[in-house]
């Protein structure tokens, strides 16, 4: 194990208590919180054990009515050429550690000194701790504050499967934390963002006590009418088939089918399976395939109430779809979301939105934009597009990916905030001014006007 001088550049260390996130708690250090020192790097591969600190919940927290845990979601500042890093659980024992489970696949990370983040599914146990798997020439970020309260522990090679080994051990904390949902009934899946369908604790009911129906029933406005859609109003005809973009609003999926009409005529038809909440472009195979005018006619169910037809005028062409026009959300929490696009180029994505802030375990609705001084990014040849915001944007952060495709933006947005709030500096416990982290990841998909 080597060190080596700080390449990564960072905030201010925060010293605030173990946040939560949505539905979970947070293990470790936000990495925008290191501040740098030492950058922890191995001469082939090690792992790294975050061991101990004062102010941060370091082990796999119990849940309530249960013990087990998914990690959800990790993340991470590091860099280096041919860097690659996984996460895994540890136990730890005096100054050794126990490799439990197989951890998440190795993950190549980018060249960037950003914070970076991934998706996972790793199961854990309450009081497990979490450990980095790093490749050659992976640089870590690491500081130290309060080296009498710190600790991390360190050892080359990477331990195997089960593998119990005596690590060195260091002052300091490491830019790397993870997000840890419950897993009630311990399928390997987060009840909050990967298994909705988990209802551990809820009162099943019986024949004298019904039970009210959950205040979050995704199906609660589906069982009387039906699922509506939205179908985007332009369709690309390339050769005898044309492609239609269809919006699921819904927390629930879809199927059904889609139905294409040259007045009285039916030319097309196609099956139609929709995920919760995403877009999709389907190919409808038409009989005379010329462009004009369509009457498009969407038939879908959810898993409980009535099918529903929506029904949509669409302008079939040959050829790239245009893409400058407004594009607006048409539905729940983006019906005020708008994008502009202008010879190509995305010139305003703005909408609003709910935050979760980490620190003061709170919510709050802000108004985001592509404000700063980022130049406005262009659609490539493929339809892709992404933008993020790196200076001269304020407290409140966008940055979001997106296609266009058959008149519709679909993509991915993520919104940060870093506000002041009143904290206490955890040696003292005098006042001072601390920064909360509030932060929201959605998926959206804006049909142009």
């Amino acid at each position: 194990m080597t060190s080596r001088l700080p390449l990564l550049a960072a905030g201010a260390v925060l010293l605030a208590a173990p946040a939560a996130a949505h539905a979970g708690d947070r293990v470790g250090q936000d990495p925008e919180g290191v501040l740098g020192g030492e950058d922890i790097a191995c001469a082939a591969t090690c792992t790294v054990v975050p061991d101990r600190n004062a102010n941060l919940d370091l082990r796999v927290p119990g849940f309530e009515g249960t013990t087990h845990g998914v990690v959800v979601e990790w993340r991470i500042r590091a860099s280096g050429p041919g860097a690659r890093a996984r996460v895994r659980g540890a136990a730890i024992a005096g100054g050794g550690a126990k490799a439990l489970a197989a951890g998440t696949p190795w993950t190549a990370l980018a060249a960037t000194t950003a914070t970076q983040t991934f998706a996972a599914g790793l199961r854990v146990e309450a009081g497990d701790a979490l450990a980095l798997d790093l490749d050659r020439a992976t640089l870590l970020a690491n500081s130290s504050f309060f080296p009498d309260s710190e600790r991390v522990l360190t050892g080359e090679p990477a331990l195997g499967d089960g593998e119990t080994r005596a690590l060195a051990a260091s002052a300091g904390y490491v830019a790397f934390d993870a997000l840890v949902e419950p897993d009630c009934d311990a399928d390997g899946r987060g009840d909050e963002t990967q298994d909705t369908a988990a209802d551990c604790g809820e009162d099943p009911g019986g024949p004298d006590d019904p039970g009210d129906p959950p205040a979050d029933d995704p199906y609660a406005d589906l069982r009387e009418d039906g699922p509506a859609v939205t179908l985007a109003p332009r369709a690309r005809l390339k050769g005898a088939r044309a492609s239609v973009v269809v919006v699921n609003p819904h927390a629930v999926p879809l199927t059904g089918t889609l139905e294409l009409r040259r007045g009285r005529k039916r030319v097309g038809t196609a099956a139609l399976a929709l995920a919760a909440g995403k877009a999709r472009t389907v190919k409808v195979k038409l009989k005379g395939g010329r462009p004009g005018r369509l009457a498009a006619r969407a038939t879908l169910r959810a898993a409980e109430g009535p099918a529903r037809t929506t029904k949509a005028k669409l302008t079939a062409k040959r050829g790239r779809v245009p893409v400058d026009g407004r594009y607006k959300g048409r539905s729940g929490g983006q019906a005020d979301w708008v994008a502009i696009v202008k010879n190509g180029k995305v010139e305003n994505l703005n909408g609003t939105t709910t935050l979760y802030c980490a620190d003061s375990r709170t919510q709050r609705k802000v108004a985001f934009g592509m404000f700063g001084d980022d130049p406005d990014p262009r659609i490539g040849p493929d339809g892709s597009v992404a933008w993020e915001a790196t200076k001269g944007y304020g407290t409140v952060k966008l940055k979001f990916r997106a296609t266009a495709a058959a008149g519709a933006l679909i993509g991915n947005a993520v919104v940060e905030e870093r506000r002041p709030i009143q904290g206490a500096d955890p040696v003292t416990g005098m006042p001072r001014i601390e920064f909360d982290y509030c932060f929201a990841g959605q998926d959206f998909a804006l049909v142009r006007k």
